[in-house]
């Protein structure tokens, strides 16, 4: 336990008393970007929890593990496409100060590496607005990192004139022709199909000839943690009592973030990945929401909705030795040439876009 200004420190493993305040901290945050709910990291034995207190109430959370990589220590924050603070309004500065201070402090590791900073985030926001004047330094160690692909949202007849008219052609013909050679197609939403998306979603793995590492009960008690939140947006297409595609996003803010998908190979001639992204639009624009973000990857289908990408960025801090400093510099090097690869990709997916 530590103390910094008027903010208390804990780090521990992870107990189950924590999910509740945990889950309590998350519906109330306002400007924390993506979601990494307790189950996600339940089952992680290196799993470490940094705890924000100001008197009794929790006013900030952090998710961190450290793993052993070519015998460098690399300390983890969050965990999937993006990362953040979880804080409680108001104390956003406050806690960032304070983790940023707690982090320098620590000598438990080689390497920080936290990658998927939105700088609309709290995180993000604070590094680029704070001239720190501690080692961890902004202007040293952020990195322009991932480029993920999003679609602006205001309404479906905006949204319609934005695609080309041969991918709005396509989404009309194979809806039309799936509808008319099964007659009893339907689409269902809600928590109670996340077995048959999972089923749709392991179904096309395996037809790519991909292995999915999936725990489905860690994965339902995610996805059931979002829905207590109200803010999974899960939806079925089935073809009489069979599922044969489906896909889950989650309500962050004011977007929609698209996270699995998947389908049969028996429906594939009608894309049904397609069906189910407009469905997911149409719901967007009927919540008010003005942004669906496609996450990670970089897939052609993807910039058939879009042509837009926004950056996510990766802060990497080196601690005063050498295995700290040599892994940094392949890390940066490496960086540098995946960006310049997924530079030339965009523009030769959006040059096809027509």
């Amino acid at each position: 336990m530590s103390a910094v200004g008027r903010i208390v420190i804990e780090s521990a493993g992870f107990n189950s008393s924590l999910s509740h305040e945990w889950l309590a901290l998350l519906n109330k945050s306002s400007r924390s970007t993506g979601f990494a709910c307790p189950s996600v990291w339940e089952s992680n034995p290196s799993a470490e929890f940094t705890t924000f207190w100001l008197d009794s109430d929790m006013v900030g959370l952090v998710p961190i593990s450290i793993n052993l990589k070519n015998s460098v220590k690399h300390l983890n924050i969050g965990r999937g496409d993006y990362t953040d603070i979880i804080c409680a309004p108001g104390y956003e500065s406050e806690v960032c100060a304070a983790f940023f201070t707690h982090l320098v402090s620590r000598r438990d590791y080689d390497l920080v590496d936290i990658s998927g900073i939105s700088l609309s985030g709290v995180l993000g926001s604070y590094l680029v607005s704070q001239d720190l004047s501690h080692a961890i330094s902004s202007r040293r160690n952020l990195f322009d990192h991932q480029k993920f692909p999003v679609l602006r949202l205001s309404d479906r007849k905006t949204l319609e004139l934005s695609l080309s008219r041969r991918f709005r052609s396509n989404l009309r013909y194979d809806r039309r022709r799936m509808f008319k050679e099964f007659t009893d197609t339907r689409v269902e939403s809600g928590i109670e199909h996340v077995n048959a998306l999972l089923d749709c979603y392991q179904s096309r793995q395996k037809s790519l000839g991909r292995s999915p590492s999936l725990n489905r009960e860690t994965f339902t008690k995610w996805a059931t943690e979002l829905n207590s939140l109200n803010r999974l947006v899960l939806k079925c297409l089935y073809v009489g009592p069979n599922p044969v595609a489906g896909i889950m996003c989650f309500i962050d803010h004011e977007t929609v973030r698209f996270y699995m998908i998947g389908f049969i190979d028996s429906v594939a001639r009608f894309s049904p990945g397609n069906l189910l992204i407009s469905e997911v639009l149409d719901e967007a624009i009927r919540l008010g929401l003005s942004k669906f973000d496609f996450m990670r990857g970089l897939e052609p289908y993807k910039f058939k909705w879009t042509k837009e990408v926004e950056s996510t960025y990766r802060l990497i801090f080196a601690r005063p030795t050498v295995k700290g400093k040599v892994a940094k510099y392949v890390l940066e090097r490496a960086m540098k040439r995946s960006n310049r690869r997924a530079e030339l990709l965009i523009s030769g997916l959006n040059s096809e876009r027509t």
